[in-house]
């Protein structure tokens, strides 16, 4: 997913108050997120190492560089990922940690509100308990997954106050609200908070390059707008409300879940038996990303269909076509036996909990892959080869 980037690699430049650290538990990791960062080749990447490097330094060679120098990488907020208000005239607001105004680059059209500008903006949009209790996890005010029990006007003194102290800032920008099949305006606030924006990565050590073929979606937009997948309501959300794979919208729902949001969901049984049925598919297929680690894999920016087509294998092709060696796969049902199907299934969920990133994966795989796979790693779905 595209996103603004500060890149710091000088030890006494210091990060934008509102940006959030980014953590890198290996080199590989790390190659892995600058390297799928469209636009920005090797070259750019050099010029940051503090040391010169060949002039065909591989992305690993760059990204070990990068990681044991403690290149810090930092992810600025925006709009686009936002839980966004509007008055239903054309404006729209957000709100971010901190009082400074954040660099031209994450910008994108918005102008900062002064504090009591602010706090008169939220009489004007009327926004209800459920959108404060977004901004404040949003900003950082509240943890992520910590409840929130004040009504309607004690969050909204609690965010009078921020703003009051700094702790704060508002922004706003034109803002056209969508429509709804029926011509009636949508609710009075939004939440995109997963929706990709540009990339901006900023240095002051380096020259600045822009991805002029990454444009945000203008909410100008005349084009008819589909339905938003990218809201859920965490406090509120049941089995009921996620789509089934057969209704032809599981995949683009569950592409626009965060790790966070799966990790969260996934602790109701009934809506992680609903995101796991979604997940098979039509069913029949052994997902080597196993759907019981979906809060995991998914932070490797792994789709759903990529799971169910490019590291999935029908189940008759494991047993019936000698692919697994020396164990058989469960086919659920009446009375099937399934021999070591279970010691099988805990060392690949091993192998899936160890790993930091797809590459990683596939690298751990090959192990996993001779001693349970006939044909070894060469004999894995289309996924693993790519």
């Amino acid at each position: 997913m595209l996103r603004y980037i500060q890149v710091i690699s000088r030890s006494f430049e210091q990060p934008h108050p509102a940006a959030t650290l980014k953590t890198f538990n290996e080199p590989l990791s790390l190659e892995s997120f600058i390297s799928g960062l469209g636009g920005y080749s090797q070259s750019f990447w050099k010029a940051l190492c503090h040391d010169a490097l060949p002039h065909d330094a591989s992305w690993s060679m760059i990204a070990r560089r990068l990681y044991h120098q403690n290149v810090r990488f930092y992810e600025l907020p925006s709009k686009s990922r936002a839980p966004i208000t509007h008055n239903g005239k054309g404006t729209g607001y957000v709100f971010f940690q901190g009082p400074e105004r954040l660099p031209v680059e994450a910008l994108d059209g918005m102008t900062m509100l002064d504090s009591e500008k602010a706090q008169a903006v939220m009489a004007t949009v009327k926004a209800d308990a459920s959108y404060w209790k977004h901004c404040l996890r949003h900003a950082g005010m509240v943890g992520r997954y910590a409840p929130i029990d004040d009504g309607l006007d004690a969050l909204q003194k609690k965010i009078k106050a921020y703003l009051a102290s700094g702790k704060l800032r508002a922004y706003s920008f034109p803002y056209k609200p969508k429509m709804s099949a029926t011509a009636k305006s949508s609710p009075v606030y939004e939440d995109h908070a997963h929706k990709p924006v540009p990339l901006a990565p900023e240095s002051p050590a380096t020259p600045v390059i822009s991805n002029a073929s990454s444009k945000p979606e203008s909410p100008q937009a005349s084009a008819p707008i589909p339905k938003d997948v990218n809201s859920i309501d965490l406090d509120n959300i049941t089995h009921k409300d996620i789509p089934t794979f057969k209704s032809g919208e599981f995949n683009e729902w569950f592409d626009a879940r965060t790790p966070e949001e799966l990790a969260t969901l996934y602790q109701d049984k009934a809506i992680r038996n609903k995101i796991s049925d979604g997940l098979r598919g039509d069913g029949g297929k052994h997902e080597f990303l196993m759907v019981v680690e979906a809060p995991q894999w998914s932070k490797w920016g792994v789709s759903a269909k990529e799971v169910q087509e490019d590291y999935a294998i029908p189940i008759e092709t494991l047993n019936d076509g000698g692919l697994a060696k020396g164990w058989k796969h469960s086919t659920g049902l009446k009375g099937s036996k399934a021999p070591g199907s279970k010691k099988v299934h805990n060392e690949l969920q091993k192998v899936i909990q160890k790993s930091t990133s797809l590459e990683s994966y596939k690298a751990n795989m090959h192990d996993w892959s001779e001693k349970w796979i006939n044909g070894g790693y060469d004999a894995l779905p289309k996924g693993f080869h790519k």
